[in-house]
């Protein structure tokens, strides 16, 4: 799914409702990637409208048909969530990869998910609840080279503790025990309690790992959170 763009990039517009109506000597090339339609429709017309300074080169409903496109651009509006199943870093990546700046479109409030999407390259984040005059300054900023946060997510990334699963003593020290190779028995013992109780703890475990969007489904993924997380110590550190 594509949208049709009509628009011409240096044709005369009505004044921008944010602007004077002056037409600016700089014109950022930017990309829209969204896979609802409406969506899609409803920013190239805002666009058109409001924001002279941005010609909309293509507007697509996946990363990979926007690089089919092989287009000259300065931002991707991205949305997050693409029903294509495409993993939201790698997307980001891809587009990076081009020298575009990728600024984040998106409904999403998993911190793991961002912080991931942010550390691919995303310059920046609106939600799609936030007023379109803030999409429009989010544009300006990313297309200079900018980067553009709230400050309800600039804390949100920089606190680490978001992405902390809140365990108890007891959980914690199950974790330790059994992700650093204790049979459950074992490790029923070394707490001095029963492995019903053990496997309970581990339970929870997973759960508050599951909550902030780490995977601890499996022994192995249990001991990369423990060791992410300062709870077992790695080998070359023991």
């Amino acid at each position: 799914m594509s949208v049709s763009i009509t628009r011409k990039g240096d044709g005369p517009k009505s004044p921008s409702v944010w602007e004077s109506g002056v037409m600016p000597a700089q014109r950022w090339r930017v990309a829209f990637v969204d896979d609802h339609k409406i969506t899609l429709e409803g920013l190239v017309n805002f666009f058109d409208r409001e924001m002279p300074e941005v010609v909309v080169t293509v507007a697509v409903a996946s990363v990979q048909q926007l690089l089919e496109h092989r287009d000259d651009i300065d931002v991707v509006l991205l949305d997050v969530e693409l029903r294509d199943g495409s993993a939201p870093e790698s997307n980001v990546a891809a587009l990076a990869a081009l020298g575009a700046r990728v600024l984040l479109y998106t409904q999403v409030t998993s911190t793991v998910v961002i912080q991931r999407c942010v550390k691919a390259g995303a310059a920046g984040i609106v939600g799609k609840e936030e007023d379109p005059h803030v999409l429009v300054q989010a544009i300006r900023e990313v297309a200079i080279g900018e980067p553009w946060l709230n400050a309800e997510w600039a804390a949100a990334l920089t606190n680490d503790t978001t992405l902390m699963p809140n365990l108890s003593p007891r959980e914690a020290e199950a974790l330790q025990l059994y992700a650093t190779g204790l049979p459950m028995k074992n490790v029923a013992t070394a707490m001095g309690v029963a492995m019903d109780t053990v496997s309970t703890h581990l339970k929870h475990v997973r759960e508050k790992y599951a909550r902030i969007g780490r995977d601890a489904r499996t022994k192995s993924e249990l001991y990369v959170r423990a060791v992410e997380d300062g709870i077992v110590q790695p080998p070359a550190a023991r």
